[in-house]
């Protein structure tokens, strides 16, 4: 997967995050907690 995939997954998951939360002040280190899991689930 190339940085810029990483980045766009990044970005969505943290869309997601917030829209799911909508907690606009979120704690960064969450966001990090759910990263593996959304890049489990896109190469799957």
């Amino acid at each position: 997967m190339g940085e810029e995939q990483v980045l766009w997954v990044l970005e969505t998951a943290e869309r997601i995050f917030l829209s799911v939360t909508g907690c606009t002040n979120h704690d960064r280190g969450l966001s990090e907690e759910i990263l593996p899991v959304v890049l489990k689930g896109v190469s799957a």
